[in-house]
């Protein structure tokens, strides 16, 4: 009886822990967004890092998802930038990732 115990014990433990490391899709969209936008704007912005950030998911169809949404970000000279942007992904199934193919930045502000 322990060790029927003790396997079953094992095995869920080993399914919790499985579970934690996997991402929602909605996360990995929220990853892909900002890799992305600090792609994007390191260089002209001289990024330190995004402050805040928004975001609209809207899935077009089964593979395809529009994202939306607003940013602040911060230069190394600790001044902040505010805008907004949009941008569109793609779902590969074979691979299970979401990759930004369109990405527009504008409206980023000073403030």
């Amino acid at each position: 009886m322990k060790k029927i115990s003790g396997i079953l014990l094992c095995a869920i433990m080993c399914i919790l822990l499985c579970s934690c490391g996997s991402k929602s899709p909605e996360d990995k969209i929220k990853t892909n967004i900002q890799t992305s936008i600090v792609q994007e704007i390191k260089e002209e912005y001289d990024i330190k890092s995004i402050t805040d950030i928004t975001y609209n998911i809207e899935q077009m169809t089964i593979k395809s998802y529009s994202v939306s949404g607003k940013i602040t970000i911060k230069d190394r000279y600790g001044n902040f930038y505010t805008g907004e942007y949009d941008a569109y992904l793609e779902y590969v199934s074979e691979t299970d990732e979401y990759f930004v193919e369109e990405l527009d930045i504008y409206d980023l502000i000073k403030e």
